[in-house]
């Protein structure tokens, strides 16, 4: 299963020269979906690039997605 799967909207939230944060909405917000996301997070961590541009993630409730303060959408292909 795509992580993309488990996801209703992310977005950019802080524009920083090299760290990436983002603020993701889940469709279903349980631990087992954040733990998929945070397994990512993990993979990602042992690679040297997280030196260089560390990755970010914040959950947003749904019921808070209109008040996020946001510099991109992004958006999954189907």
């Amino acid at each position: 299963e795509k992580n993309s799967t488990i996801i209703e909207k992310v977005f950019k939230t802080k524009e920083s020269v090299n760290d990436l944060h983002y603020s993701i909405v889940l469709k279903n917000d349980t631990v087992d979906n954040r733990t998929k996301l945070f397994s990512f997070l993990d993979n990602f961590d042992l690679m040297d690039i997280s030196q260089k541009h560390p990755i970010y993630f914040q959950f947003i409730p749904q019921k808070l997605v209109d008040k996020i303060i946001y510099n991109e959408e992004i958006k999954f292909e189907k």
